[in-house]
């Protein structure tokens, strides 16, 4: 960790990697009734380098779900746009072919032939 040159950077580097360690210490200690003993035995350092660890791997999730979410927000506007974008099409296409083929109903067809009698 001396290769970084922020020294909050280094220090943060290293309580990590201490609250690791001392993570990993505990997972492989063999399951006799001295375990309990030995993790008294740990130092203020271990025990808030630790909890920094998991401090950091917390926001680190928080992170990635706030990521997800917004990702699949997107993905959702996205596909909305899209069905939007249809929608107008198929709209503006059925108005312009009203005007060009003519829209005729009922009551315009009568109107017409009243239009045109004499």
């Amino acid at each position: 960790m001396d290769c970084i040159s922020c020294d909050k950077c280094r220090f943060n580097g290293k309580v990590q990697v201490r609250g690791l360690a001392t993570i990993l210490k505990v997972l492989f200690l063999p399951d006799t009734p001295k375990k309990y003993e030995i993790m008294k035995q740990f130092s203020n350092q271990e025990l808030v380098s630790t909890i920094q660890l998991l401090s950091k791997l917390s926001e680190a999730l928080n992170i990635i779900e706030k990521n997800r979410v917004e990702e699949l927000t997107a993905e959702n506007l996205v596909k909305f746009n899209k069905q939007f974008s249809n929608f107008m099409i198929a709209f503006i296409g059925t108005i312009m072919g009203m005007f060009i083929f003519g829209f005729q109903t009922e009551k315009g067809i009568e109107w017409e032939k009243e239009r045109d009698r004499p």
